[in-house]
């Protein structure tokens, strides 16, 4: 199993994220997915999705397998887990949770945590199959800005079929 911290603040935020994360965390081998890194730094906008090669460093580097059992949390409940469990459903994950109510329920229900400094893929097996990620269907992101207003005037127009 895989435990992943998924907290992002938009522009910055009122904390940094991977700081937060090593004050507290749900155990040491939790690991840090920053939705600023695993992305396409070169796009000229911000968290656009990465290529797969991408994306294939980055869980090599995290040590999660398409294969692991993922559980996906962040700091507040469910502001920004979700689009990180859809990315890890992207490429090719399918085993993939989302922690209800996050760290921030976590801690109300008394539960422990981990605090330290952090380091990627730190107490996970260097060894393991933690490469093969592929876009599984790729339908499920859409790239075309065409199509994007397509969707958008049916859904103004009441259009539900798309």
């Amino acid at each position: 199993m895989r435990f992943i911290n998924a907290t992002w603040y938009p522009g910055g935020g009122p904390v940094d994220a991977r700081e937060q994360h090593e004050e507290k965390r749900l155990t040491q081998g939790t690991q840090y997915f920053s939705h600023s890194v695993i992305a396409n730094t070169s796009s000229g906008l911000p968290n656009t999705l990465p290529s797969v090669e991408v994306f294939n460093e980055h869980m090599h580097r995290l040590r999660i397998s398409k294969d692991n059992q993922i559980v996906c949390y962040d700091t507040n409940g469910i502001s920004t887990v979700c689009r990180a469990a859809w990315m890890l459903r992207y490429f090719g994950a399918s085993n993939v949770r989302i922690m209800n109510g996050g760290l921030k329920k976590w801690l109300k229900e008394g539960r422990t945590v981990y605090s330290g400094s952090y380091t990627d893929g730190e107490t996970l097996p260097e060894d393991g199959e933690y490469g093969g990620w592929a876009v599984q269907d790729p339908s499920m992101a859409i790239t075309d800005i065409a199509k994007i207003h397509e969707i958008a005037g049916k859904l103004y127009h009441g259009d539900q079929t798309w």
